[in-house]
């Protein structure tokens, strides 16, 4: 066999590889769109629950709101911090809300977005229709006159720590906490697959974007993780100064290790901010 034609068969193939990974890695980012929903949904078991629907371009995509307080009525009215959370790529909104607990009684409303073509909202999930869903639920809190437009931060957990990220771009969003982060689509593709970065449809370039961001930063890693591993949040604390990094000892899908150390290091870095008053107090 000649060079040429070894060279030919191998540029072939590898034409062919781009050409299949091209079309399929979206199945692979998002492999939620295919999971079923869970039983009975958990909207009707938590207390003050708000059901929304969000406009997108794309279509409806559905999002719950939980108020700080679970909506108690002795609760004195007056604005209150909010979470936009932004759930990993085989999760739905279904399985937050009772993990939530911590920041509801801290006086901290909640707002969980769901993705586009994930359990019941329409579209289809890329970088540009999560984005757009998580805009979209941005600026539906900002309208409600209970929520201090000063005080919106963002809780992203592994592929949602990427829509939080490149929310900052487009939003103003006070704080960022980012739950198994990456610092782009591209790099974990190419360490864990071996798929050239330049591939990636959907990049989701955190070190971009916090590169620019100018607000608090917690990151949150299992340091055994090997899905994400903890060496690109060391990456993102080099680009963010401000940044705090807290490591736990689990891995990817068996993080926190502990529910209750978890939200004490969460809360107590919202504190510190200043999103919260002091532990016990009722904020306002």
């Amino acid at each position: 066999m000649n060079l040429r034609l070894i060279l030919g068969v191998a540029a072939t193939v590898l034409v062919l590889y781009a050409g299949l990974i091209f079309a399929l890695q979206r199945r692979i980012l998002y492999p939620g769109r295919a999971i079923l929903l869970p039983e009975p949904d958990p909207a009707d078991l938590t207390a003050g629950l708000e059901r929304i629907w969000l406009s997108t371009g794309g279509g409806r995509v559905e999002a719950w709101f939980i108020p700080a307080y679970g909506g108690a009525p002795d609760i004195p009215p007056g604005p209150r911090p909010a979470a936009i959370i932004l759930h990993g790529n085989a999760e739905f909104i279904d399985g937050w809300p009772q993990l939530l607990d911590p920041l509801s009684s801290a006086g901290v409303s909640v707002l969980l977005v769901e993705y586009p073509g994930f359990g019941r909202s329409e579209g289809s999930p890329t970088q540009v229709s999560l984005v757009a869903a998580a805009e979209a639920g941005y600026d539906w809190l900002l309208s409600r006159s209970e929520i201090d437009p000063q005080r919106v931060f963002s809780l992203g957990r592994s592929l949602g720590s990427g829509v939080a990220a490149a929310l900052s771009e487009s939003r103003s969003l006070a704080a960022l906490i980012l739950w198994s982060p990456f610092t782009s689509v591209g790099d974990v593709a190419w360490a864990s697959l071996r798929i050239p970065p330049f591939l990636a449809r959907d990049k989701f370039d955190s070190r971009k974007a916090l590169a620019a961001y100018s607000g608090p930063v917690l990151l949150l890693h299992g340091q055994n993780d090997r899905t994400i591993p903890p060496s690109h949040s060391a990456a993102l604390a080099k680009v963010v100064p401000q940044a705090q990094l807290i490591l736990w000892e689990c891995g990817h899908n068996d993080c926190p290790p502990s529910w209750t150390l978890a939200w004490d290091q969460i809360l107590g870095f919202l504190r510190a901010e200043g999103f919260l008053r002091a532990e016990g107090s009722i904020d306002s």
